[in-house]
């Protein structure tokens, strides 16, 4: 079942999880409720997140997951998301 934040009555409490999850390294727990999201719901959390977060998030999902994301992004800020993993990894 695919979670659309905006129609869900617990949105708060989801994202709440998803970004524990994604702090306290539970790889599993952030992989399963990050992806029954939306894919509009992926990209404007993913979007948010510092770049600590963003980079686990990246180590958490495969290169197609985040295929997914990168396609739904606007192409600058594609452009931004890829140079920022680049000069994060030098």
């Amino acid at each position: 079942m695919m979670i659309r934040l905006n129609e869900y009555q617990f949105k708060e409490e989801y994202t709440y999880y998803i970004l524990q999850s994604l702090k306290e390294g539970k790889k599993e727990n952030f992989r399963r409720d990050f992806l029954n999201m939306h894919s509009m719901d992926q990209v404007n959390l993913f979007m948010e997140l510092d770049e600590t977060k963003r980079l686990r998030a990246y180590s958490f999902l495969s290169p197609a997951e985040f295929g997914h994301i990168f396609a739904e992004l606007h192409p600058l800020q594609q452009k931004n998301t890829f140079w920022s993993s680049i000069i994060s990894m030098l």
